[in-house]
């Protein structure tokens, strides 16, 4: 199955009552709804475009049925965090209920953002260009991971964080198990052996991490807007926040971007600490983490046409983690 299938079979599951969600444009917005639009993108939420009568762009966000009601809160609240330290991002205008027939359904409704999307100016922009973007990017990360956290990852439904070390040791020891898919993903024996040898040294190590600070954790270039300068004036889709390591974040970006990309977004983000080898051994090994267990949600979920999505940059990780960079 490829991407668009599974988002097509996704989201047959469910459907907010279009009446309901244009009753709260119009009333969050004092305005009519002049043409709406529900878009297939994305694992987590329902979506609409809507444009206003009187001019403007709205997108509604509204969750699953299983997702937490604090969710949407959330996200919300790591939005105005991110806003505080001169992150650009979207205004929300509301997170509350919305009817439904589906159960206890929340939603979040926020202005569009402004700017072009990053996915359709990359494959035509001048090296020099991408770069300048690339390294802005960072020194918006910068801010954003400046944001300091109470604790790693989400507070639960009272209030309180995960324990860092057992939180830790429960994340590598299910990527571990997450080894058993990456035959399926075309890795071959040796680079198993590799990640799995990797994994259990992290294991064994005592948890030394950073204080935690405000992550993204979803930086594809479909949620990163530029303006006519060519600047980031706009980080979308904050459903993937979670508290943790600057170096994590950045692991995402070397994830979802070219190795050159994220050296300049590196760049922009830590100087010329961009150049230590001990920096980017530790973004190597959260970027190990992080594509073994996408690639196992890709498998389990019969997402099969992306696979090289995760397959590439675990293959680099890898290799700067057994050759060094």
């Amino acid at each position: 199955m490829d991407r668009t299938a599974f988002l097509d079979q996704l989201h047959a599951q469910v459907a907010a009552p279009r009446p309901a969600v244009i009753e709260l444009i119009q009333r969050m917005c004092g305005q009519k709804v002049a043409g709406i639009e529900r878009l297939i993108h994305g694992d987590e939420n329902e979506v609409y475009r809507a444009d206003l009568a009187e001019g403007g762009t709205v997108f509604v966000r509204i969750g699953r049925p299983d997702t937490p009601a604090l969710s949407l809160y959330r996200e919300a609240w790591a939005m105005e965090h991110a806003r505080r330290a001169g992150v650009p991002v979207p205004d929300v205008l509301t997170v509350e209920p919305i009817a439904g027939n589906e159960g206890d359904r929340h939603a979040m409704v926020v202005a569009a953002a402004s700017g072009r999307q990053l996915t359709g100016l990359l494959p035509s922009m001048p090296a020099g260009r991408r770069a300048g973007i690339m390294r802005d990017l960072g020194r918006v990360l910068a801010r954003l991971h400046a944001v300091s956290m109470r604790g790693r990852g989400m507070p639960d439904g009272t209030g309180d964080w995960p324990d860092e070390a057992s939180d830790q040791r429960r994340y590598i020891t299910n990527v571990i198990a997450d080894c058993d898919h990456l035959g399926e993903a075309g890795l071959t024996d040796t680079e198993i052996q590799d990640a799995r040898g990797l994994l259990h040294q992290a294991l064994e190590e005592p948890v030394r991490r950073p204080a935690p600070v405000l992550c993204h954790g979803d930086l594809s270039p479909d949620h990163i807007f530029v303006d006519r300068e060519y600047r980031v004036c706009a980080l979308i889709d904050w459903g993937m926040w979670s508290a943790g390591a600057a170096e994590d974040d950045l692991a995402e970006v070397a994830m979802r971007h070219t190795r050159a990309d994220f050296d300049a977004v590196l760049e922009g983000h830590s100087g010329d600490a961009a150049r230590d080898p001990a920096l980017r051994q530790t973004i190597s090994r959260a970027l190990m983490m992080r594509t073994i267990a996408y690639l196992r949600w890709l498998l389990t979920s019969g997402q099969t046409g992306h696979l090289e999505s995760g397959v590439v940059p675990l293959r680099r990780a890898l290799t700067d983690l057994t050759r060094g960079n």
